[in-house]
């Protein structure tokens, strides 16, 4: 009888996926409707009881049809998919009572985290709806694989600039050292350094593309030397999942629909790899035992809410009210004003902790909370603004995602560089609260540098196309006259 039912089970959920992946525009446009007024409901049912277990349970089941309906929206989202999971994660933690290090005292239930859901759901829905109106659409080119030669002295300079970082953290790694991380870099590397690392990542599609064109040497010498040298200088978690999401990424235009699942299955076990390099970090520092492992993991995890928590809550009680955006626009105008830390995730840890000493120190440090730009937008234009801005950001991140894989795909070496920077910047505009580097001049050099490309591009597909269509012309005469 068991049997039987479970076999009925299994086929009901076959059933039910099949018409998940069905789904067309119009179907996931009411499906993603009924969510929405779904976590409204919560949101208001939850000023009067503790209902945050639905709102997660709401969250889950429409992540599942965005998987189920394409697989490979795990891989090309699944980055900013984790990070928006770990905010609503943390909102959750910091909602059901705990004390907070950073915030320095203990947290209770304030109603935080539908409002949270409600923005990351109408965010991953435009996202998709963008993915449907461009599903059909196909690269008008095929593959412009650069010059080997020129791929090659690329990626020299990418391990060039890795072996010199290497080199620098090899002789007092962070746990002989004793410390951790941002306090390293002030002290054991120059200012030269900690810039030139943030070069790294743009190198990484570059290494992907030879090592599948079969040269792979000098791809797995780049790796092996970046993952050397974050180890060695006490990084976490957040480069090595972005690093691996760059990789994935550049897979995805060539991976078969079979092999989804098994790079899923893979991502799964990287994850819990770098749950693992944490733990040793932590041993290595600071003789951590277990219990204290997941006493540090649990605060990390609230840390990701801990902004969103406090700002929404000061505002929704009266305590806070609105914030003067003038202090942001200062800091894009006036770059010397940045210099006040008025701006950005630190002037949000300010309004989190109430500019406490703790806050003052964090900012001194050069060490920011995290998960701050829900909180800013919420600060500054309230609920419906920031609901104004998500949708927003979701168009220009889904058009770039889809730009950028496109480059991987026909193998634009420049082009993608530029993308893999355009990337992890925009990643700071969705959870860091950092417009300043995108509208600063470097950030202007990027979009200049991608422009300059792509028109480079287009006349040179346009004067091929002419030199093809003369060519036919010519051919189509002579076979008139014969």
């Amino acid at each position: 009888m068991s049997s039987i039912f479970f076999g009925q089970l299994k086929t009901k959920q076959s059933l039910i996926k099949e018409q998940v992946k069905s789904l067309d525009k119009r179907e996931f446009g009411l499906f993603a409707f009924v969510v929405l007024a779904a976590l409204c409901i919560e949101w208001l049912i939850g000023r009067y009881y503790n209902i945050n277990l639905f709102v997660l349970a709401t969250y889950a089941l429409f992540l599942w049809v965005l998987f189920a309906r394409d697989r490979k929206f795990v891989l090309e989202f699944f980055w900013v998919v984790t990070m928006a999971s770990l905010n609503i994660v943390g909102a959750f933690c910091c909602d059901e009572g705990l004390f907070l290090v950073e915030l320095e005292y203990a947290s209770w239930y304030a109603n935080v985290v539908a409002p949270l859901v409600l923005l990351y759901v109408l965010f991953f829905t435009v996202i998709e709806f963008y993915r449907l109106s461009h599903e059909k659409l196909a690269p008008r080119r095929g593959s412009e694989r650069m010059d080997a030669r020129v791929s090659r002295l690329i990626l020299l300079i990418g391990v060039g600039i890795a072996l010199y970082l290497f080199l620098q953290v090899v002789r007092n790694p962070y746990f002989v050292a004793g410390t951790l991380r941002l306090d390293y870099a002030a002290q054991y590397m120059s200012s030269f350094s900690v810039s030139l690392r943030t070069y790294l990542p743009m190198f990484i599609p570059v290494a992907v593309m030879e090592f599948r064109n079969g040269r792979r040497f000098l791809p797995t010498m780049f790796f092996c030397i970046v993952a050397a040298f974050y180890f060695l200088e006490g990084d976490k978690f957040g480069v090595y999942f972005f690093a691996i999401y760059i990789v994935a990424l550049t897979l995805l235009p060539n991976i078969s629909e079979k092999a989804v699942d098994r790079v899923i299955s893979c991502l799964f076990v990287f994850f819990w790899l770098l749950i693992g390099v944490v733990y040793i970090q932590r041993v290595l520092l600071f003789d951590n035992d277990f219990s204290e492992f997941a006493e540090v993991i649990s605060q990390r995890l609230a840390q990701q809410g801990e902004v969103w928590w406090s700002v929404y809550r000061q505002m929704s009680t009266g305590i806070l009210s609105s914030g003067d955006p003038s202090s942001e626009i200062n800091a894009i105008l006036n770059p010397e004003s940045q210099i006040l830390y008025d701006f950005g995730q630190w002037k949000m840890m300010n309004v989190a902790c109430g500019y406490s000493e703790y806050s003052a120190y964090r900012i001194a440090a050069g060490n920011p909370f995290t998960a701050t730009t829900t909180a800013s937008l919420y600060y500054y234009f309230g609920f419906s603004g920031a609901a104004v801005f998500y949708g927003a950001f979701a168009f220009f991140y889904a058009a770039l995602i889809r730009n950028a894989s496109l480059s991987f795909s026909t193998q634009r070496i420049l082009e993608s560089m530029v993308y893999v920077k355009l990337i992890s910047v925009f990643g700071n505009i969705l959870f860091a609260s950092d417009v300043t580097y995108l509208l600063s001049i470097q950030g202007f050099a990027y979009l200049l540098a991608l422009a300059a490309l792509t028109i480079n591009r287009e006349i040179r597909w346009e004067r091929q196309f002419k030199r093809d269509s003369n060519s036919n012309q010519s051919m189509s005469r002579e076979l008139i006259g014969r």
